[in-house]
């Protein structure tokens, strides 16, 4: 029976899922926008207006709803040369203290993120390329991102500290820690299976 730990863990990952979803989706229509604006300044010597701005504020946004997504699967690096050569038990200390020091990241940059928000939505301020667009509407979706990565890095750090006081050290690594080369193994073989399953 799944415990509710697991089941708020499943629930992150969904969530988690359609962010990063959406995210590249934006970046595929930042890269469709510059091809535009670049064909359009070579051949006609037409730039598309605020292309520059745009795909900045696109780029931005579509990073900060990418950070929760990386979290969860693991995929940051990290640089821990003695990690291997630990006991369990110090790999899980190494483990909650790299999502303490994420989790303490993420709060930062939602913190720095709604100060800039606060900032732009009382001055009124206004995209370079648009005398009616206010400012505050992408650096909401901005902010957004980096509050939902903060929400996920918080949900991560407690179910990996429950996981560490109950002495499930296994899955505190699960949770948090570094991947290993079965873990990058088994993950490969799965996709393709399941690519393979798919094209059948």
């Amino acid at each position: 029976m799944r415990g509710p730990a697991q089941r708020i863990a499943d629930v992150i990952n969904i969530l988690s899922k359609w962010a990063v979803w959406a995210a590249g989706s934006l970046v595929f229509l930042t890269a469709i926008l510059i091809s535009v604006d670049v064909l359009g300044r070579s051949i006609f010597g037409l730039p598309v207006p605020g292309t520059f701005d745009l795909t900045g504020y696109m780029l931005a946004i579509s990073t900060a709803w990418s950070f929760a997504f990386v979290h969860i699967r693991r995929a940051n690096i990290r640089v821990d040369v003695a990690y291997a050569l630990l006991p369990r038990l110090g790999r899980a200390v190494l483990d909650i203290f790299s999502a303490a020091s994420i989790l303490l990241l993420a709060v930062l940059l939602s913190w720095y993120g709604w100060e800039a928000f606060e900032g732009t939505l009382r001055r009124g301020s206004r995209v370079p390329f648009s005398v009616s667009l206010q400012l505050w509407y992408f650096q909401a979706m901005w902010l957004a991102g980096l509050c939902f990565f903060s929400l996920v890095s918080l949900l991560l750090f407690l179910l990996a500290l429950k996981a560490f006081f109950t002495g499930q050290h296994v899955m505190v690594r699960d949770l948090v820690g570094v991947k290993s080369t079965d873990d990058e193994v088994n993950e490969t073989l799965g996709a393709t299976a399941k690519a393979s399953s798919e094209q059948t």
